[in-house]
This record gives structure tokens, sequence and C-alpha cells, in this order.
């Protein structure tokens, strides 16, 4: 399957995604979360793949509920192919925080490429709802 290039959402140094609410992770376990995601950016950015993947399940350990960690495992997982993967860590990501423009731009990505015009059109159209900025996505 031709990929088209991914744009991911590397939030580095970012502690939005990571709030607590009732029932989540103690703050300590929020900062490893953190040190980790940041690692496994670094990583992913340098081209570890593998590593990145691993170091962002890591994280989701900690902190299950951080929808930008599952974005950008998802943008590895396809970026190592594994696109039934990709789908579930997007979905994942959207199911945490609907207004994710990334997650849903890339998982609209994902269905373009694999033919679904319909469903990718409704994602990327959820990706302008709240990011209007997202050329990339009006252009699609």
């Amino acid at each position: 399957m031709a990929l088209v290039v991914v744009l991911i959402a590397i939030v580095i140094g970012s502690t939005e995604a990571l709030k607590v609410g009732p029932g989540q992770p103690r703050g300590d376990e929020i900062h490893r979360a953190e040190m980790i995601f940041q690692n496994a950016n670094s990583l992913y950015k340098s081209g570890k793949l593998q590593e990145a993947v691993s170091k962002y399940r890591e994280s989701l350990n900690l902190h299950p509920n951080n929808a930008d960690t599952y974005t950008n495992l998802g943008s590895a997982l396809l970026d190592l192919e594994k696109t039934e993967d990709a789908i579930e860590a997007y979905e994942q990501a959207l199911g945490l925080d609907p207004s994710s423009a990334d997650a849903a731009y890339n998982l609209g990505l994902v269905y373009h490429d694999s033919g679904d015009e319909r469903r990718a059109i409704e994602l990327y159209k959820q990706c302008l709802r709240t990011s209007q900025e997202r050329i990339d996505a009006w252009m699609n």
C-alpha cells in the first residue's frame, strides 16, 4: 500500500494531555509517563520506530488516557506498515479526545489510502471542525 506522508503530532514537553482526573495515575506515574513519551518522540524522530512503539506503549501503561501518545503510537505503527494496529491506536486517541485534529487527520489518511473515501472525508471534516488551520485536510 502506498503510504501518504503522515503528519504526526509530536508534542514535546506538553503536559496538556497528561491532566489528572478521578481514577487516573498518581503524579509520579504521570511524570514518568511524560518522560517516556518524550523519549519515544525522540526515538521516532531518529527513525527508531520499533523502539518508539515500545516506549509509547510503556508510557500508556503508566498513563492510559493520553490521546497524544495514542496518536504518535499510531503514526509509528503506520510507518512500520502495521496498518490495523495504527487504526486501533488512532481510534483510541479519538475515543479519548474527539477534538484531536491530528488523530482524525491521520486516520483519514489511512482510510483514504485503503479506498474508503466516505470514512476518510468524515474524518477530514472532523479534523477541520477542531482545527481550521489544517490546510492539508482542506486539500484532501
